[in-house]
């Protein structure tokens, strides 16, 4: 969420609504316009604030708060899942949490995405690297971000030093 946060924050005349828990709120407050706590009702908030709705939502967590994000698309506008968060507890999967995870996302009706001109997609950097041979167009992306990386428009967030053994 960080990383997509400072991301969007480099193109011009953009505004980002952000939502995290209340304790990763200081750590992103300076890469998005407006910040809502996810476990509140944001919903009307952002409504508020832009009335038509966004262009995009981007979901890194996949679960309760997937209908709100479709909610928020205006017409045309596109919900992209990036990861799935709520899916894992610690460091393995849980099958429990999956299934969890599953029974809260609002199940999607073609139609309705069809009557209200709304775009659902999916992006699994794992999948496309390693399944689905497109390790090339990740290179340019990487040399993309090497450049935000070297011109300090974007600055990496590092959460933990780990020793080649571990």
């Amino acid at each position: 969420g960080q990383a997509v946060a400072q991301l969007c924050s480099t193109i011009p005349n953009v505004t980002v609504f952000g939502t995290a828990s209340t304790f990763k709120h200081e750590a992103i407050k300076d890469s998005v316009t407006h910040l809502f706590d996810r476990n509140a009702d944001y919903v009307q908030e952002v409504k508020r604030i832009s009335a038509e709705g966004v262009d995009i939502v981007l979901d890194c967590l996949c679960g309760e708060n997937t209908g709100k994000g479709l909610s928020l698309l205006k017409p045309l506008g596109t919900y992209i899942l990036y990861g799935s968060s709520n899916m894992v507890t610690g460091e393995t999967k849980s099958f429990f949490s999956f299934a969890k995870s599953w029974w809260q996302v609002e199940k999607v009706n073609p139609i309705k995405l069809y009557e209200e001109n709304k775009v659902i997609a999916g992006f699994s950097l794992l999948n496309l690297l390693f399944k689905q041979g497109r390790a090339g167009l990740i290179r340019g992306v990487v040399d993309r971000l090497l450049g935000l990386y070297n011109q300090k428009k974007i600055k990496p967030v590092v959460d933990s030093l780990w020793a080649l053994e571990e």
